[in-house]
């Protein structure tokens, strides 16, 4: 009987010392789980930090080409007093090329952050439709951004006549 006490007795000891062994890698698996989402979840946001740097470099090197890009743009625009020889430019370019001219400024559209001032005009000419072309295609050349909203190209006889409404760019 006393071995049948002891059996038993060192059997409970056994079996709580199992259990307890067992409920102690539960835990610790539980533990070992939680730190590994947190780790996981660490390295997400460390690799999330890492895009975002990333980009942020490259977006202050583009914002230093734009900003180079964006000087060379704006001094490749006239200044609103020199949109004032636009007429004369414009009269030289019809004469040159056999044409009569006429010639109005209509408004001004002030500038904002996102884009350049314009001046509105009004150009009534006549002549060949070669001279015409070469007239146009001067303009094309010519230092100013002029933007055509309207063209009206009518024959007479074996001259045109044109209306042209726009706008020239500046500063």
């Amino acid at each position: 009987m006393e071995f049948k006490n002891w059996l038993i007795k060192n059997s409970i000891i056994a079996g709580a010392i199992i259990l307890a062994l067992i409920l102690l890698i539960f835990f610790i698996k539980a533990d070992i789980s939680g730190r590994t989402a947190e780790i996981k979840s660490q390295r997400q946001d460390l690799t999330a930090r890492l895009y975002s740097l990333e980009s942020l470099t490259l977006l202050k090197a583009d914002s230093k080409k734009a900003e180079a890009l964006r000087a060379n743009l704006e001094n490749s625009l006239p200044t609103k007093d020199s949109v004032i020889g636009f007429t004369k430019t414009i009269e030289n370019f019809a004469k040159s090329n056999g044409m009569g001219f006429g010639f109005a400024f209509e408004s001004e559209t002030l500038g904002t952050i996102n884009s350049p001032s314009a001046n509105n005009f009004t150009i009534t000419s006549s002549g060949s439709f070669q001279n015409f072309l070469r007239f146009l295609k001067a303009m094309e050349q010519s230092k100013y951004y002029v933007n055509f909203s309207y063209l009206d190209l009518s024959q007479k006889a074996k001259e045109y006549s044109v209306i042209i409404k726009g706008r020239v760019f500046s500063q």
